[in-house]
């Protein structure tokens, strides 16, 4: 027994330096993912306008909306990526077992996790300061502009479960579309089926779920809640290919 945990550790490790050499390039998606969501964030700031005492205000509100959603589609995306074939085919002189490579593939996904999280918590003070000290406008900070400690740490938390979530959503999706070589193309079309029936039942049901994570005012809670829904979805996908060979 003592053998054969040595025997997986010594392949997960092998296999993890391995994707860490091979996904280099993940990263760099990452810094342009963030490099776009900047200037979007700056560039187009949702705009409106007041009157009061016929005196007209035109005010344009800065945030960090569209590095979050780029950034988040940018785990999603990878996470399915490195579920394919090809990935799983290019990997197999690495692999032991199936095992290895999904225990691998899930530390990485964590990892990766962190470092969008940090890196988007950095990208969200650069648009802090650009708009702090290059912008001609009169300018009002919201009461989360300044940030103190807490609320640094909480925001860097928070992110990171929120792109750990979706790593683990993209990767058993992804897992499960190996299943048959139809499912690419189908299971977008079912999840999309499945969603739109479920709002047909229920109209409140996507709210409540978000509401059900982001929602949650403890922190504890609210990392009990990501990590044990990731960990659910990175076992299905386990389970799922448990039974797949890593090359047939």
């Amino acid at each position: 027994m003592s053998l054969n945990k040595m025997d997986l550790s010594a392949a997960v490790k092998k296999q993890l330096n391995y994707k860490m050499k091979v996904y280099v390039g993940m990263i760099s998606s990452l810094v342009i993912v963030q490099v776009i969501g900047i200037f979007f964030s700056v560039v187009s700031p949702l705009q409106g306008y007041s009157t009061m005492d016929y005196v007209e205000i035109e005010y344009m509100n800065y945030n960090t909306l569209n590095i979050i959603t780029l950034t988040s589609l940018w785990a999603l995306i990878h996470a399915i990526i490195m579920t394919t074939k090809n990935e799983w085919e290019n990997a197999f002189p690495f692999v032991g077992n199936t095992l290895s490579n999904h225990l691998a593939n899930m530390i990485f996904l964590v990892g990766a996790s962190i470092v969008a999280g940090i890196v988007t918590i950095l990208a969200s003070f650069t648009v802090r300061v650009y708009l702090y000290y290059f912008t001609d406008e009169l300018f009002f900070m919201s009461p989360g502009f300044v940030l103190n400690g807490g609320d640094l740490l909480a925001g860097t938390v928070t992110v990171i479960l929120h792109f750990l979530l979706l790593c683990a959503i993209g990767y058993f999706l992804g897992t499960v579309t190996r299943l048959h070589r139809l499912l690419p193309v189908l299971l977008p079309i079912v999840v999309i089926g499945l969603l739109i029936t479920i709002n047909y039942i229920n109209h409140d049901w996507m709210m409540n779920t978000v509401e059900f994570y982001y929602g949650e005012t403890s922190m504890a809670v609210f990392l009990m809640k990501i990590v044990v829904t990731a960990g659910i979805l990175f076992a299905c996908s386990i389970a799922i290919s448990s039974r797949t060979e890593v090359r047939k």
